[in-house]
């Protein structure tokens, strides 16, 4: 399995990464963007990003606003870009977690336990665009350093086991609903085709 592009929200002038999303639900598919002339979607035979995009939001004023990311191939050149679309602002209705870490860390992003490794990191919930709940999540991230630092977790405790903790602490706080497995860069729910 290959770890999959991130997404990205800024927020406050700082950059989170997405790290999940509602279950049954999908940010970008309640936006409409108009891709430039020429567009294909070459992202989706990247290993690392198999939905074909990537995005990135922006909360400015408590509104969401979204652009999208697509890979233009000119076939007369056998040239492959980036093209954006404009920004839009997106009228979705759910919860995500994002997750900020410093520029020159490296962190995961593709499960949702992954944020108690981040330095903070909140789950947010809109109604219609709008930023209405910003929840901390940084009782589940001092826990798993609590946790991580001990010496039973760092001798006595398998990889796997590892991974079991940090799951049950992650999802500890959380309010809203999010998919057991996998988050959403690897759900397809019908609702990736715009």
């Amino acid at each position: 399995m290959t770890m999959q592009s991130a997404d990205y929200m800024k927020i406050d002038n700082r950059t989170y990464t997405l790290i999940d999303v509602e279950v049954g639900k999908q940010i970008v598919g309640c936006g409409h963007f108009t891709m430039p002339e020429g567009y294909s979607s070459e992202f989706a035979n990247d290993t690392n990003c198999w939905r074909g995009y990537r995005a990135r939001y922006f909360v400015e004023d408590n509104v969401l606003y979204g652009e999208k990311k697509n890979a233009i191939y000119y076939e007369e050149s056998e040239t492959l870009d980036e093209a954006e679309t404009p920004r839009t602002m997106i009228p979705f209705t759910g919860s995500c977690i994002v997750a900020y870490a410093r520029e020159d860390s490296w962190c995961n992003s593709d499960f949702i336990e992954a944020y108690v490794l981040y330095e903070e990191a909140y789950e947010l919930y809109f109604e219609q665009g709008e930023l209405i709940e910003r929840l901390s999540l940084m009782s589940a991230i001092e826990k798993a350093r609590a946790i991580s630092e001990t010496d039973a977790y760092k001798n006595d405790i398998e990889p796997y086991e590892r991974g079991q903790l940090r799951k049950q602490i992650a999802r500890e706080p959380l309010k809203y609903k999010y998919d057991e497995r996998r988050t959403y860069k690897w759900r397809n729910d019908g609702d990736d085709d715009w």
